[in-house]
């Protein structure tokens, strides 16, 4: 092989017949850059992080197929049948998320139709003022192209592509190596869709065969064919074209597999004539830019001088004002500029080849300004991150006008003959007096795609890692977006955090890929979110009381901010200490839960503890690391040795001054007295792990520290372990969550677990690839764990769950449509060491006018009375002094928690560590 390997899901070697040797490209993303994914050869990349908690440790690899192969498996596991949670998503309902597919309907423009990587396909019918989803919680979620059939009496048949090429997009987008599978069809004006039989790949066990059309980059209909229902599609290697709808296809460019070369990247248009022409990149055999009148033959129209060599993901767009012009951006390691080249084509005659065509190069025209953050990261620059966004369009009625999309988005009013008449018009923005202010008002980095609108051509839709937005006018001299994601739901979140302590607060923040730190302060879907920090959103923190929030971004940077209760934010302060050369793409932290003032946080192979976290001064300094008040802890001598990195850390109420932590090689520790320069630390690793695996989560009882659960995520490995007598000894619970009693097989990565302190045993909930589970009944190797979610949240990959005992609010961070929430029985603190039952009545049931409860305390301990919704939510509260052992009685009047609502409530009464809990049902 001689190209470097760079990202983990175009990959494999020869290991047996189910592995396919391929060639891959290597994808270089900028570390610096503040919404980044970086190099899986760079420790603090995404793609590495991600590497390392996937894939299986005993061959370096991810398993072929497993995608498809894991939703299949998922459905073998029973839906929460017997608690029914119930999950309600909750937002953020104006983030969208990576967005690679959309049009709008040209028989009405209102009526728009989107896909996001792992969001799925979505629907607005009112100009994008609402959406709605399409595709069910159990279908693939990866889309990358959507197109509508154009001609007369056709237009309620669409198509979209499914397969998102990159390593950006989460394990639940993916299925070989998680890549799509196949082309969705709609024939009722996309609102329902179903898989084309002819598309799906019928070779999981391959990672991309040639032939497949698991990676989808753009699909086009024959508007001029009026007989026949032709619809072409560029995917890994070729060009298939249908003549019937899509009921079975003919490869018509590329595809050839008799050789082992392939042109990963590809893409076909259809000029307004009908004339087609498609691009195949230079790694495969029929590489080249090819002509076609018919979509059947075709013409390779390259020139023989003046072409790089080397040419990898490119787009086209014609001009509609002459569509015998067509411009070709894209990149080429090692020609054009900055690795990137622009070329324009004019058809002259023939078959276009040779002097049927001319060829210009207008590569050093692309803009190239310079704006250096202090992070070294150049926004001003036209980059498509190894043509992971980029994209191209000509105005509908200004030949002069093309419009170029990176990282950002650039217009010209001359073509690219010269570069002084280019604007930087969306994506990120130059702003030398404040570098955290660098996002384009309204809009987003990293471009997919651009229409414009029939109606007016000067409108237009831009669509890219951040959703979808639109602009009224294009021309203008400073371009106005307007962002459209009310209720397009794609967002993807790596983590999650509600205020801790004795509240029932609905503050809640969560970090986003390529969208920073979101908060809000109501648990439903249509309360207002806020972006608070920049970056990839990474861990949080809000301490009871909210004097102040913390926050994270990728790399381990870290801020203490002023946030106010309508998630208004000042003081930004950065207060990580100096990094080592390397650190996690995501950098996990906690805080003390018995001392709010102290935090311990992983850098790589370390960790380090900060004993004035809550006094740490706030200046507004975001740009410089802070060494006030840390010390280093735990430090190993090489990240690669036998403990590898630490990747999660855990701490518990019961369990003072000691930290649990976990790391990419399959160990679990403890730090007994990290309080102190004394600390000592503890292996608990046991036999039954998995060997060199990825600690994916560590969730002890905050409340009985004797028990304690850890996860592994990568595949083919025992996920799920517990232990009652605080790590000493460990069972393997995974259950039925694995196909093979050993791990192998197709069941979920498990990202996160969570232990919540019910009574009189704890349940448990796994986030996974495949959604949340959950399970109450721990019974080793035979434990049964159930699908939560199952209409909500389906198969959509969950990367972590945090809970509150205090009133039962558990909240799942999703990784293509953002938080779901739900409320279990809370779990009031102490109560699982009481060793007598709390006697109480509570009469009469049903109840229409007032509720009455007898009952005798135990302990000296005031006695609180708690009644809450079905929801979970905390309608009535009431604390008494009562003298102990002496028979009391409470009459409630039904209208104090139920003034509207008849149906079921659970009154809780709690005396010292005793409780009880009943439901009763209002009739008034």
């Amino acid at each position: 092989m001689n190209r470097i390997l760079i990202f983990f899901f175009m990959f494999f070697v020869t290991v047996a017949s189910t592995f396919v040797e391929l060639p891959v490209k290597k994808i270089v993303y900028t570390d610096s850059a503040p919404m980044g994914i970086g190099d899986v050869e760079d420790h603090n990349s995404w793609a590495q992080w991600n590497m390392d908690r996937l894939a299986d440790p005993a061959t370096g690899l991810i398993p072929v197929g497993i995608r498809k192969a894991e939703l299949e498996f998922a459905q073998t596991i029973p839906h929460n049948m017997s608690r029914a949670l119930s999950w309600s998503q909750i937002g953020p309902k104006q983030l969208g998320g990576r967005t690679r597919g959309a049009a709008y309907d040209v028989r009405d423009e209102n009526v728009v139709i989107a896909g996001g990587v792992t969001g799925g396909l979505w629907k607005s019918v009112d100009g994008m003022a609402t959406w709605y989803k399409t595709t069910t919680s159990l279908q693939l979620h990866s889309v990358t192209s959507v197109v509508q059939d154009k001609r007369t009496g056709k237009e309620d048949t669409w198509y979209a592509g499914t397969g998102e090429y990159y390593p950006v997009a989460s394990a639940s987008s993916y299925s070989a190596p998680f890549g799509g599978n196949g082309i969705y069809k709609s024939t009722d004006n996309g609102e329902t869709w179903a898989l084309l039989p002819s598309t799906v790949s019928n070779t999981p066990q391959t990672s991309y065969t040639n032939g497949d059309m698991d990676y989808v980059w753009r699909i086009v209909t024959d508007h001029t064919n009026t007989t026949d229902d032709v619809v072409l599609a560029a995917v890994y290697n070729g060009v298939f074209r249908s003549t019937n709808g899509g009921t079975s296809w003919t490869p018509v460019l590329g595809v050839d597999t008799s050789v082992t070369q392939t042109s990963d990247y590809s893409d076909v248009i259809i000029t307004p004539s009908g004339k087609f022409y498609a691009y195949l990149s230079s790694d495969g055999p029929d590489k080249g830019v090819y002509r076609s009148t018919d979509g059947i033959t075709w013409t390779n129209i390259l020139p023989s001088t003046g072409w790089p060599v080397n040419y990898q993901r490119m787009v086209m767009a014609y001009n509609p004002s002459n569509e015998n012009q067509l411009m070709f951006i894209g990149e080429t390691p090692g020609a054009g500029l900055n690795e990137h080249s622009l070329f324009k084509y004019t058809y002259l005659s023939g078959d276009g080849s040779d002097t049927g065509g001319v060829w210009e190069d207008r590569s050093v025209n692309i803009p190239n300004d310079s704006c250096i953050s202090p992070s070294g990261f150049n926004f001003a620059k036209f980059t498509t991150q190894g043509g992971y966004d980029v994209c191209i369009a000509w105005h509908p009625t200004d030949t002069n006008t093309i419009i170029l999309g990176g990282t950002n988005v650039y217009r010209s009013t001359d073509q690219f003959t010269s570069t002084a008449n280019t604007s930087w018009i969306g994506g990120y923005k130059c702003t030398p007096s404040n570098y955290s202010d660098y996002v384009y008002d309204n809009h987003h980095p990293d471009q997919h795609g651009l229409m414009f609108y029939g109606s007016n051509p000067n409108k237009a839709m831009s669509i890219n890692d951040g959703g979808v937005y639109i602009t009224s006018d294009i021309t203008a001299p400073v371009v106005t977006w307007t962002s459209m994601n009310n209720g397009y739901i794609n967002s993807q979140f790596y983590t999650v955090f509600q205020e801790t302590g004795d509240v029932s607060s609905d503050m809640l923040v969560g970090g986003a890929q390529d969208n920073g730190s979101w908060f809000t302060n109501a648990n439903h879907l249509d309360s207002l979110w806020k972006w608070v920090l920049n970056g990839d959103g990474s861990y949080a923190h809000i301490p009871e009381g909210r004097p102040y929030y913390i926050f994270s971004t990728q790399q381990g940077k870290m801020f203490k901010v002023n946030v106010t209760d309508d998630g208004d934010t000042s003081l930004v302060t950065r207060i990580d200490p100096n990094k080592l050369a390397t650190t996690n793409f995501i950098n996990p932290f906690i805080m003390d839960p018995n001392n709010p003032g102290r935090m311990y946080m992983v850098q790589n192979y370390r960790i380090l503890r900060n004993d004035i976290i809550d006094v740490l001064p706030m200046d507004g300094n975001r740009t410089d690391t802070c060494a006030t008040g840390w010390t280093t802890l735990l430090m190993s001598t090489v990240p690669s040795g036998t403990y590898g990195y630490v990747t999660c850390i855990e701490m518990s109420k019961a369990m003072p001054n000691t930290v649990m932590y976990g790391t990419s090689k399959g160990k679990i520790l403890k730090l007994y007295n990290a309080d102190t320069s004394t600390h000592k630390k503890a292996v608990l690793t046991s036999p039954l792990f998995p060997v060199n695996a990825y600690v994916s989560s560590i969730s002890v009882n905050p409340f009985d520290s004797t028990q304690i659960m850890v996860t592994f995520s990568n595949y083919n490995v025992k996920s799920v372990f517990y232990s009652t007598d605080s790590g000493n000894n460990w069972s393997n619970i995974s259950g039925n969550l694995e196909q093979n009693s050993n791990g192998t097989g197709n069941g979920p990565a498990v990202y996160w677990g969570e232990l919540y302190p019910s009574w009189p045993s704890p349940t448990l909930f796994v986030g996974t690839s495949t959604g949340l589970y959950s399970t109450n009944t721990i019974d080793d190797t035979n434990t049964v764990w159930v699908q939560e979610g199952a209409g909500t949240i389906g198969n959509m990959n969950v990367n972590m769950i945090q809970s509150r005992p205090y009133d039962g609010k558990i909240v799942v961070a999703t990784h293509g449509a953002g938080f779901y929430s739900a409320h279990i029985e809370p779990a009031f603190v102490g109560m699982q060491n009481g060793s007598q039952e709390l006697f109480a009545n509570v009469y009469p049931n049903p109840v229409s006018t007032q509720l009455n409860l007898e009952f005798v305390p135990v302990v000296a301990d005031p006695t609180t009375i708690f009644i809450h919704n079905l929801t979970g939510q905390k309608v009535y509260e009431k604390k008494l002094v009562l003298i102990l052992g002496r028979k009391a009685h409470a009459g409630i009047p039904v209208n104090d928690f139920a003034v509207v609502n008849n149906g079921t409530y659970v009154v809780t009464v709690v005396n010292g560590r005793l409780k009880k809990s009943q439901k009763i049902i209002v009739r008034k």
